[in-house]
C-alpha cells in the first residue's frame, strides 16, 4: 500500500477537479454531437441525457466554480452558454449549450 500525506492530496486537488469537470464536459459534448447530427442547434441541461444535475443544474444557478469553468471550457470551445431560470407555479432552470 502507497502512503500519500494530506498535502500531496491538497497539491493534487486541481487537476483532480479539472479531470471532473473535463469528463462532465466531455459527457455533454457527447449529447451535442448526437443532437446536432438530429439538427438541433441547442441543448437544455435539466435531469435529461443523464447530465450531473449538481453541475447543470443547481452549478448554474448557484454559479458554482465547477459550473463558472465548464462555463469557460465550453466558451473557449465556441459554445454559447448561458442559465435559464423562471419561476412560475414551478421553478424552471437548467444550463443552455447552443451552437447556432
Amino acid at each position: 500500500m502507497t502512503l500519500i500525506s494530506a498535502d500531496e492530496v491538497r497539491k493534487l486537488m486541481p487537476q483532480m477537479v479539472a479531470d471532473t469537470i473535463n469528463k462532465k464536459v466531455e459527457r455533454l459534448l457527447a449529447v451535442v454531437k448526437k443532437l446536432a447530427s438530429d439538427g438541433k442547434t441547442e441543448l437544455r441541461c435539466g435531469y435529461d441525457y443523464n447530465l450531473d444535475p449538481d453541475l447543470w443544474i443547481r452549478g448554474g444557478y448557484y454559479s458554482s466554480p465547477d459550473w463558472k469553468k465548464a462555463k469557460e471550457l465550453l466558451t473557449s470551445l465556441g459554445y454559447t452558454v448561458t442559465f435559464y431560470y423562471k419561476e412560475l407555479q414551478l421553478v424552471d432552470m437548467y444550463t443552455i449549450v447552443s451552437w447556432k
